[in-house]
């Protein structure tokens, strides 16, 4: 699967409504958060407890505007299919859809990662991490994301 045949399939996901997505996303974003916020006060600006909040984020913000907000607007035989028991729409395997929450999560942390600027004005005795790092955090979690459904695709290939 060539990189840019796994970029429109996995976008391509992100418009349809799949329930098991939606509660992946809420866990991953969840415990993202849940890192921060149980990291110890004086080192929540470090790299690693940031990545976390800015990878959660990310999830959030893919979560509300991908799968909550864009649903409404479909036809209303697509939200029927979607929303139908039936066997015939195709989902998303578990690993594709591991591999697209760690896709979005460096999406997080490449997109948001610029805004840590910001974070001087809140904590001035604070050192900003270096962004470069958030940068260089995120690709490897797309890069890695994108091997994960290479990998994936390939079992199912072989399989039928």
């Amino acid at each position: 699967m060539s990189i840019s045949k796994f970029l429109a399939e996995s976008w391509a996901y992100d418009f349809e409504y799949h329930p098991r997505q939606v509660a992946l996303y809420l866990l991953f974003a969840a415990a993202g958060i849940a890192i921060w916020l149980y990291w110890p006060l004086g080192n929540r600006f470090t790299t690693r407890p940031l990545s976390c909040a800015l990878g959660s984020a990310g999830l959030l913000i893919n979560l509300v505007y991908g799968e909550l907000l864009l649903r409404p607007g479909q036809s209303p035989q697509r939200n029927n299919e979607l929303s139908a028991p039936s066997g015939d729409l195709e989902r998303p395997s578990l690993p594709e859809q591991v591999a697209l929450g760690l896709r979005d999560f460096g999406t997080g942390l490449v997109v948001l990662s610029p805004f840590l600027r910001l974070g001087r004005y809140f904590n001035p005795q604070s050192s900003s991490p270096a962004r470069a790092l958030f940068f260089v955090i995120g690709a490897f979690l797309i890069f890695l994301s994108w091997l994960i459904r290479r990998g994936t695709s390939t079992n199912e290939q072989s399989q039928s």
